[in-house]
């Protein structure tokens, strides 16, 4: 008993550090890709900078991550509620 209770704490926390590398890896991506893009479109010609580019991103990245965190369960969920009505429909046709 003491054995497995040890097991399904280990896989929480794998799961749960998991999800923290993986907010952590995504948030810097997107915010990189958007902060560099939008940094680019705001800029007047010839103006976009590194520096710029760099201060979007560092102010964008705690806000996607955070985001990330808190608001991605709740849209997992609703994905998953759309993916089963979806398959219901489905699941009965064939």
């Amino acid at each position: 008993m003491a054995a497995e209770q040890t097991r399904a704490r280990d896989l929480l926390s794998i799961e749960s550090r998991l999800n923290l590398v993986f907010g952590l890896m995504m948030s810097a991506f997107m915010a990189c890709v958007l902060s560099g893009v939008m940094t680019w479109f705001n800029s007047p010609e010839g103006s976009f900078t590194v520096f710029r580019w760099g201060r979007s991103f560092l102010l964008a990245w705690p806000i996607a991550f955070s985001l990330l965190l808190t608001v991605a369960p709740k849209i997992r969920r609703l994905a998953m509620r759309i993916v089963e009505y979806w398959n219901r429909g489905s699941i009965n046709d064939t």
